[in-house]
């Protein structure tokens, strides 16, 4: 079978963000007992071929089982956050997210798998090997973008809401009038009963809370991720949003964006529906905590400085997460 695709402009995203821009291929595949392997070539207006890859797996069986809500995300081992990826996804379910999928840019998945084993048997947790040779080497998540609309496109049909979010973001409710223990599902079944929404919504959008250390110093002493990040910036950043997707009303998005969807999009309010708390500051390096002086004023102006990490948190920790046994690891 042969497809093609003409592409007329490079992006459809106001971020600048071409060089993670990805062209979904969307094809029907014949139903076969055995392992499926295809081929994927491009050519340009000359006929150059100017992109080529082959043995490519074809799943038999999609990504997700049918269910109302799952979330997606990509790791990479030397990821500083990567070995708090068990709390993560405990997290996540505990927030209910019916399924997490977990995708793998690395030449070996044997470590996530390891670590997720117990979560995999239990149900409800997959993992996508997904390193693309020297393009996924690079360390510079090229490959995230298309991993995203590998997830959508898995999704649909089968999910009804979809969630995307790093290893180092983690959604919380924020209505102050839902208690302790609500889920995901409890604050989307009320936004569309509080907000009457007529019209399917493509996507609620969340706007993320960044959280770091304060300084290297602190991030040296401290002994639990997250917990002890009592510093954060003082607003909420209303660019880099994740998003909780309705995947058959969206063809095509871009990290933080929807680009190509029907309907309207649904921004939740951070401070009494909906947030990401983004601990951004850890260091991919594994070496220690960026030192960004900016956000450090902004967090001694609005909140003020606590110097003793573990010590007690801010009022705004997220709930909860500083409580359970899944949170409370040593960092390596």
């Amino acid at each position: 079978m042969t497809s093609f695709a003409h592409l007329v402009v490079p992006g459809d995203s106001p971020i600048a963000d071409a060089h993670r821009k990805t062209l979904v291929v969307h094809c029907q595949v014949p139903k076969w007992p055995h392992q499926l392997v295809a081929g994927l070539e491009a050519l340009d207006e000359t006929g150059s071929r100017i992109f080529e890859r082959k043995g490519i797996k074809v799943r038999q069986q999609s990504v997700f089982a049918p269910s109302e809500t799952a979330l997606c995300t990509m790791v990479i081992k030397d990821s500083a956050a990567s070995p708090f990826l068990a709390d993560w996804v405990r997290y996540h379910q505990f927030f209910g997210f019916d399924q997490i999928v977990v995708y793998v840019e690395d030449q070996e998945h044997y470590w996530a798998q390891e670590m997720l084993r117990p979560l995999m048997e239990a149900g409800g947790v997959r993992l996508v090997h997904f390193h693309f040779g020297s393009l996924s080497e690079q360390r510079s998540w090229v490959m995230q973008q298309a991993m995203e609309q590998h997830c959508l496109y898995a999704a649909k049909g089968m999910v009804k809401w979809l969630g995307h979010s790093d290893i180092d973001e983690y959604f919380q409710v924020t209505d102050p009038e839902l208690q302790v223990g609500v889920t995901v599902k409890d604050i989307l079944a009320r936004l569309s009963k509080k907000k009457k929404w007529v019209a399917p919504v493509p996507a609620v959008s969340v706007q993320s809370q960044l959280w770091f250390f304060a300084s290297e110093a602190d991030c040296q002493k401290s002994r639990f991720f997250p917990c002890d990040m009592t510093c954060k910036v003082p607003d909420y950043n209303s660019v880099s949003t994740k998003l909780i997707i309705n995947p058959d009303a969206v063809d095509y998005f871009s990290v933080h964006l929807l680009t190509r969807y029907r309907g309207q999009l649904y921004d939740a309010n951070p401070w009494n529906e909906l947030r990401v708390n983004h601990f951004k500051y850890v260091n991919r390096s594994s070496t220690g905590c960026a030192d960004d002086s900016t956000f450090q004023d902004g967090c001694k102006i609005a909140l003020g400085y606590n110097p003793k990490p573990g010590k007690g948190r801010l009022p705004n920790t997220p709930s909860g997460m500083c409580k359970h046994a899944p949170f409370r690891r040593r960092h390596p």
